[in-house]
């Protein structure tokens, strides 16, 4: 079967807890795949080990995972009658988004190393099943979050409320996101992390700063959280959980 979209895949070198493949589970097997079926111009394969000039092949591959693996899990029966809902975990880098994810998933403060790829974890929360894609925030790697646009359902933007200096970087990326047509129903969930803090600013001064309430065709709240403390991280999810029902989506 030829896959109607091509795969968006990375090889990452060190990336610890995920090998060379910045993608889990039978994603995994599928990026192998792809990465062995892809050639040189001198017809030997793509490896790992290849000189950085090989990097602008690798980002050819670049463009596409998210919507590519719905299709390829649909044509194989793999989506269950309750479909998962399609959530993307964006911002900045060391906004902390991984720390976040993993605190959901596992109830608890992990150590994390950044994200130069994708981290695909399922959760289970309140009878509703999350496929959230934590993508990784670093200046090179944001242009790629469009190949993940596909189908989602909310969008989780999580901000570091200690990093002033950047707020308008993250203030212009959150715009460019809802200017995305695929995005335009997608739920908004921001997370002024890092309250913990004694630098972080507040989430109302986080509000402003984003100017969030200038968004009109996004539903969106903001909420004031911490990775290291668990603090408003299930006041954010039980808000996302009542307006996907509000929608019609997730368990009753």
């Amino acid at each position: 079967m030829v896959p109607q979209k091509p795969m968006c895949v990375e090889v990452f070198n060190d990336y610890p807890p995920l090998g060379r493949f910045a993608v889990r589970d039978m994603r995994q097997t599928v990026a192998v795949g792809i990465i062995k079926a892809v050639n040189k111009k001198d017809g030997s394969a793509v490896s790992p080990t290849d000189t950085p000039k090989a990097g602008t092949r690798r980002k050819l591959l670049s463009c596409i995972m998210g919507a590519w693996l719905t299709s390829l899990k649909q044509t194989l029966g793999l989506l269950p009658a309750d479909r998962k809902i399609r959530v993307l975990m964006l911002g900045l880098d060391n906004a902390g988004k991984t720390s976040i994810l993993y605190r959901l998933h596992l109830g608890d403060v992990v150590t994390t190393v950044p994200t130069v790829g994708v981290n695909l974890e399922t959760l289970q929360y309140r009878n509703i099943s999350f496929e959230v894609w934590d993508l990784g925030g670093q200046t090179g790697v944001r242009p790629y979050w469009r190949c993940y646009f596909s189908d989602t359902d909310a969008i989780i933007y999580v901000v570091d409320s200690t990093d002033k200096d950047r707020m308008g970087i993250a203030k212009h990326e959150l715009y460019a996101l809802l200017d995305e047509d695929e995005l335009k129903k997608s739920l908004l969930l921001i997370f002024a992390n890092k309250q913990d803090l004694p630098e972080a600013a507040s989430e109302v001064e986080i509000a402003n700063q984003l100017g969030v309430s200038f968004i009109m065709n996004h539903t969106w709240t903001i909420v004031k959280s911490s990775a290291k403390t668990g603090d408003g991280l299930v006041e954010g999810m039980d808000w996302l959980v009542e307006r996907l029902r509000e929608k019609g989506l997730g368990a009753q």
